[in-house]
Parts: C-alpha cells; sequence; structure tokens
C-alpha cells in the first residue's frame, strides 16, 4: 500500500513528456497488433464472418435460416455474428485484408484508450502508464480479427461510462 501511495505522488509535470508515452505506447500496441492474417492457425472463422456478411447483403432471409446445416436447415436459427459480418465484409469489400487489419487496430486501440483515461483519472498518469503494458497484452492475447474486438470496445466504454457516472449521479445509485 505504500508503494501504492508513493508511485501515485509521482506527477509528471512535462506535458510534452506525457504526450510522448502517450503516443509511445499507441505506436508499441500498433505495430504488435498489425500483423498478418494466418488462415493456418486458429483464425477460421474470419472466411465464415465474410461469407455471411456477403450473403447477408444478397438475402437477409439468412438471418433466420440454419443456412449451413445440411439436416436441420429448416430449424430455426438466430444468427448472432449477422453485424459483425455485414461490418467485416463492407471493410473487405473497401480495403480488403489490409483494411481489416487496420479497422482491428483501431478498435483495440480506441478500447485501450478508453481504459487509459479511465486509470488515469482514477490513479495518476504514472501508474497508468506503468499499468498499460498489462491492457495491451490482455488485447494481444485474442489478436485475430473477430467479433470480440466489438466486446472490448463496449466493455472499455461502458466501464468508462459506469465509473464517471457514478462521481456525477451518485445520489442516484445504490451502490
Amino acid at each position: 500500500m505504500k508503494i501504492l501511495n508513493a508511485l501515485n505522488k509521482i506527477n509528471l509535470k512535462s506535458k510534452y513528456l506525457k504526450i510522448f508515452i502517450i503516443i509511445f505506447i499507441c505506436s508499441l500496441y500498433l505495430v504488435l497488433s498489425l500483423n498478418k492474417i494466418s488462415f493456418i492457425d486458429d483464425n477460421h472463422d474470419l472466411g465464415r464472418h465474410l461469407a455471411n456478411g456477403k450473403l447477408l447483403f444478397n438475402n437477409p432471409q439468412l438471418l433466420k435460416t440454419n443456412f449451413y446445416s445440411n439436416y436441420f436447415s429448416e430449424h430455426s436459427f438466430v444468427n448472432h455474428h449477422w453485424l459483425t459480418g455485414t461490418i467485416f465484409y463492407s471493410i473487405f469489400k473497401i480495403s480488403n485484408y489490409s483494411g481489416l487489419i487496420i479497422f482491428k487496430g483501431l478498435l483495440y486501440l480506441a478500447s485501450f484508450l478508453l481504459l487509459f483515461q479511465l486509470s488515469r483519472k482514477k490513479t495518476s498518469f504514472f501508474i497508468a502508464s506503468i499499468m498499460s503494458p498489462a491492457i495491451l497484452l490482455a488485447f494481444l492475447f485474442r489478436n485475430d480479427i473477430r467479433p470480440e474486438i466489438f466486446s472490448c470496445l463496449f466493455i472499455s466504454i461502458f466501464l468508462y461510462i459506469l465509473f464517471f457516472a457514478k462521481e456525477k449521479y451518485k445520489k442516484y445509485l445504490w451502490f
């Protein structure tokens, strides 16, 4: 606890140093996250998401049918990845795989910046900078182009709103 209090008192005075640290951390993440797509390892779902997006543009009824099943094609089915497929396919049509990689990197970067801003407001810039590699490693653990990139962004937005709403509207909250 004493170490945490001591670290919290460290104040980086220079505005340029703070900007440099943020740019360094963001560029480090972008360099690590903008990797090529490997269809050999475990990224087999991207093709399905792209195919779903393409098929949904042509036939919106696929949202309700079990299209990929040979035996239970009449069974009702809810495609819970339909929006991801259409977004991925739209980006793929415009800019191919490079656009998907950049889109993924930008969504993860937006998630990181929201969490960095939240931790900076709750502790200090120094502690947020020291802890940011842990957040970046968590994002790099699932670094494929998958629907989870939207989950990371929405969870970051949710946490940001939750913590700042708690300060602003404390009298309306039960916790």
